[in-house]
């Protein structure tokens, strides 16, 4: 298991405490209790620094579906690389190993969902 320290002056984490933290940003989301953290003008300023963030999102272009959201997650927290379908060609590939190599980010998330390219809700 990967530890690594993210933001400045916190502790390390491991990859099953993000999964844990992105679940249960999601279970906020999906029960409409999100919380919308790391949205403050104090944010912005410290990732005008650099970014840390502390997971890649492979998701789909879908606009029904942005991981920010659905994660309960704010600005960056999450490495976000979307394309239609999911698919993953060789640039989304270097979007992936920048994440990983220079920005040293543990988790790497494969996000799919329902009903992909319907033009309407059910």
């Amino acid at each position: 298991m990967v530890s690594c320290q993210h933001k400045m002056n916190q502790p390390a984490v491991t990859e099953n405490s993000i999964l844990e933290k992105l679940l249960q940003g999601n279970n906020r989301f999906s029960t409409a209790h999100s919380i919308h953290p790391d949205e403050s003008r104090q944010r912005i300023h410290e990732i005008a620094k650099g970014q840390h963030p502390f997971a890649v999102v492979i998701s789909c272009s879908d606009s029904r579906v942005p991981p920010e959201l659905i994660f309960d997650q704010g600005l960056g927290d999450l490495f976000v690389i979307r394309t239609a379908g999911n698919l993953v060609g060789g640039l989304e590939i270097g979007s992936v190993e920048y994440a990983v190599e220079h920005l040293q980010v543990p988790l790497i998330v494969v996000l799919g969902h329902e009903q992909c390219g319907l033009s309407k809700l059910l």
